[in-house]
């Protein structure tokens, strides 16, 4: 916004051009609207059969996830690694629904990999946790809802971090990250209802403080390594995840009794406070929620422990978690500088203008919201939505 006001003024040295075709979507009411043609490819390609998300149930192999055998994790993980680290990627103003959608690109052309997700709508729908179906890529998502007055995207993304309840079991259920009562599933649909009223809500009415996240939430979609992930070849999703936590908006907690004790839930908020906007806040619910239009119950603090020393229900992933947290903690996304070019300005040129107009002010702000990951010492606030957590 800021460098869109300032453009006119700025010299052309000082001006940045995207290379990126700029959205030409029209806007209708003050919210960005999706090309028809692409409305109708989507819809048809997915199954929707009107501007609401609605999955198609009849055939759900034909929205599966599928990851050529040659694809390496190796290199997903490399590649990764490198493009979190580039000045264009820690630049993205990601509250926008054009940085958002430049993020989930940029990550997609730098893996090969799209980033998939899977709506609320449609898990209510399917009656369970879907297993590598039901999904459609955070691109289409993000395009198919649009903007909100404030440009941000109206498609909110939910990285979800859970412990599977039946990790090992055989059959024709195991083995699945719910049990056969679905208590996750309906955890997982009761929150996405109540987080969708919530946004929409004062923040005292709520208690929630969220700045960068859209009020007016069109559909909550989530990350789910049990969905999201190829059964085919998994592997380079798993290697991908840093991204995938870094494209998200939220991230949400299924409380187990051994939850922080699990090494892959520890790596998962580790790379949510050192890459997620919001990350250093965790919602937290366990079994049994029930959306009741409640306030956040209370507010506690979770250290950050080693992910390396975690519980691990195959220990062969004790490297593939040493190697995520690595990327965790190289990472250096929320330092003051970086802070403070995000939130005023894309450019250095016209943060000293900003700076020298609001004084100091700008640099607290700054300063304020900036965070370094450090284990045993940083620390992520949980909001608690239930009695007995």
């Amino acid at each position: 916004l800021f460098e869109e006001i300032l453009d006119p003024f700025l010299p052309s040295l000082f001006r940045k051009r995207s290379s990126e075709k700029v959205l030409s979507y029209p806007v209708v009411s003050g919210v960005l609207q999706s090309k028809r043609e692409f409305n109708q490819t989507a819809m048809s390609t997915h199954g929707f059969t009107s501007n609401k998300v609605q999955p198609t149930l009849s055939s759900p192999d034909s929205a599966s996830n599928y990851v050529s055998p040659a694809c390496d994790a190796r290199r997903v993980q490399e590649t990764t690694s490198k493009v979190l680290k580039t000045k264009q990627w820690e630049k993205l103003h990601v509250a926008t629904l054009k940085g958002k959608l430049k993020q989930v690109k940029m990550l997609e052309k730098a893996t090969g990999l799209p980033m998939t997700v899977v709506s609320a709508t449609a898990l209510a729908a399917l009656g369970h946790i879907p297993l590598h179906t039901a999904t459609i890529t955070a691109e289409e998502a993000l395009h198919l809802h649009g903007a909100d007055v404030a440009a941000r995207p109206r498609a909110v993304i939910v990285f979800f971090s859970h412990r599977w309840l039946t990790p090992s079991k055989t059959g024709e259920f195991g083995p699945n990250a719910d049990d056969e009562k679905g208590t996750k599933w309906r955890a997982l649909t009761e929150w996405a209802r109540w987080i969708k009223w919530a946004l929409k809500q004062p923040n005292a009415t709520t208690g929630l403080a969220f700045t960068d996240i859209t009020r007016d939430p069109a559909e909550i979609y989530f990350w789910i390594d049990q969905t999201c992930t190829a059964k085919e070849n998994p592997a380079p999703v798993i290697a991908g995840l840093p991204g995938y936590v870094a494209c998200s908006h939220l991230l949400l907690c299924y409380h187990t009794p051994d939850y922080e004790e699990r090494a892959w839930c520890r790596v998962e908020r580790m790379m949510a406070y050192a890459l997620l906007t919001a990350g250093d806040v965790v919602f937290v619910v366990k079994e049994g929620f029930e959306h009741a239009k409640q306030p956040v119950l209370r507010e506690d603090e979770w250290v950050i422990t080693d992910p390396a020393k975690g519980r691990l229900t195959f220990d062969s992933d004790r490297e593939h978690i040493r190697t995520l947290s690595s990327v965790a903690l190289e990472c250096k996304a929320f330092t003051t500088s970086k802070v403070f070019t995000r939130l005023f300005t894309s450019d250095w040129f016209t943060a000293m203008m900003w700076c020298v107009m609001c004084c100091a002010c700008c640099g607290v702000c700054a300063k304020l919201k900036s965070r370094r990951l450090e284990l045993n010492t940083s620390k992520t606030t949980a909001l608690i939505l239930q009695k007995g957590l």
